[in-house]
């Protein structure tokens, strides 16, 4: 596994994920005019504590870390995907969530696992490196700038297919950056990696181009979740605010990452995704993956000793201990990116 941690594609996510725990709608706006500096803790995209354990006794430790690899890779931008299955049985990994998605829309959910949702649903432009964070290839394979910095050229790849069998070409997104960068509940999440973005163009299917206002340090980290546009432009403006991107009348969801939503609705209990045999990275180790959302750490921890569930995280260190040495159960202490920050309310009153 590299010691590789599962990051949500934009910081961002993790950020509002925090002011929602304060009790904080949006760091932008959930100041209280009294409060002259808001602290943002120290460690809100630290992924702490993660716990695997077997699902079924027939599976050894071994082929359990392989399955937890796979997962973290496939949860994070830009990792590869093997092209070959472990066995040709069916194989099922389960992960135990605290936290239950908010919306499949990558348009209106706020919650970090709303986004490792999308990365199991949905490409990006370019990806990032675990590492040290550098833009990597997805569905753009390179990409260059015009010396002054104000035109970026990605070139698309040409072998990637929606999950209902459309090609995925360069118009999805133009679409899906356009759609952003008319306002609207889209413009909210994704909004700050297009600011000053002037155009978006597709001079041919398999090339965007963007013309900048000024030079932006963003570039070109664009981490936004491509939609198809042939199903999304359906949903109007009005509908997009309540657009809920679920799985209906037995139809799996479109997308094109390594796995399709087949069944679950937010704030449900239960989200379960099958692979997607065309994707272009590969054919996933697993055939499916399973989240179980639990209200809180001890029923998760349990389920994963009864085998109920393979990957628990974010339990506490006691916790930990207590289960260390247990047959089949492997426990990894680690940190991923974080930061910290104070916000000046500029707006505060002087009391």
């Amino acid at each position: 596994m590299n010691n590789r941690s599962v990051v949500p594609g934009p910081l961002g996510g993790k950020v509002r994920q925090y002011f929602r725990r304060l009790g904080v709608r949006q760091p932008r706006v959930g100041v209280d005019p009294l409060d002259p500096v808001l602290p943002v803790g120290h460690g809100s995209l630290r992924r702490q504590r993660r716990l695997f354990g077997r699902h079924g006794a027939q599976r050894s430790a071994a082929r359990l870390l392989a399955l937890v690899g796979f997962l973290l890779a496939s949860l994070a931008p830009g990792l590869a995907l093997a092209p070959v299955r472990a066995s040709d049985d069916k194989v099922t990994f389960t992960v135990a969530f605290l936290n239950e998605v908010d919306s499949f829309n990558p348009f209106l959910g706020i919650e970090a696992s709303s986004f490792e949702m999308w990365a199991l649903m949905y490409d990006s432009l370019t990806g990032y490196a675990m590492e040290d964070m550098r833009p990597t290839p997805s569905l753009a394979t390179e990409w260059e700038s015009s010396e002054d910095g104000l035109t970026w050229t990605f070139t698309i790849r040409d072998d990637v297919t929606w999950s209902d069998g459309e090609p995925l070409t360069a118009q999805d997104v133009v679409y899906t950056y356009e759609r952003i960068r008319d306002g609207g509940p889209e413009q909210a999440t994704w909004g700050v990696y297009l600011r000053g973005v002037e155009s978006v163009t597709a001079p041919d299917d398999t090339t965007v181009a963007l013309e900048l206002k000024n030079p932006s340090a963003m570039m070109p980290l664009l981490p936004i979740p491509i939609v198809p546009e042939h199903v999304w432009t359906d949903v109007t403006d009005d509908e997009m605010k309540a657009y809920g991107n679920e799985p209906s009348e037995g139809e799996p969801v479109v997308g094109s990452g390594p796995f399709r939503l087949v069944e679950g609705t937010a704030g449900g209990a239960t989200y379960r995704f099958e692979v997607n045999p065309d994707y272009w990275g590969g054919t996933p180790h697993l055939d499916e993956v399973v989240f179980r959302v639990f209200k809180s750490e001890d029923p998760a921890i349990q389920a994963l000793v009864t085998g109920e569930v393979d990957f628990v995280e974010g339990i506490n260190a006691l916790q930990v201990q207590s289960l260390e040495g247990r047959d089949g159960i492997s426990a990894q202490m680690g940190d991923s990116p974080g930061f910290d920050e104070y916000a000046f309310n500029t707006g505060s009153i002087d009391t």
